[in-house]
């Protein structure tokens, strides 16, 4: 059962996770690492910081775009990961 922040659920595992977990290969420029676990309130990943419109996406973003979305997800992967040990209290 997720934990909850304000009445949002702190994890939603997507189908990502099974889809991963049966064998399938990632691509080398993709940067799912195959946790596929959402932050319920800002919505990115725990394991790649994408959102799910952007894991959508991905392969049709331009390569500007894809590069920029790059450069901001390790930024999104420690933000969520410092909030989630504030919530072990509750």
């Amino acid at each position: 059962m997720p934990r909850n922040i304000g009445g949002y659920p702190i994890y939603v595992e997507c189908r990502l996770a099974v889809w991963f977990r049966e064998g399938a290969r990632m691509r080398k420029d993709d940067p799912c690492i195959g946790v596929c676990r959402f932050d319920g309130r800002t919505g990115w990943c725990l394991g790649c910081g994408r959102t799910v419109p952007e894991i959508r996406t991905w392969r049709k973003l331009t390569p500007f775009r894809r590069t920029a979305l790059t450069r901001e997800l390790p930024r999104r992967v420690s933000q969520v990961a410092d909030v989630e040990p504030a919530d072990e209290g509750q």
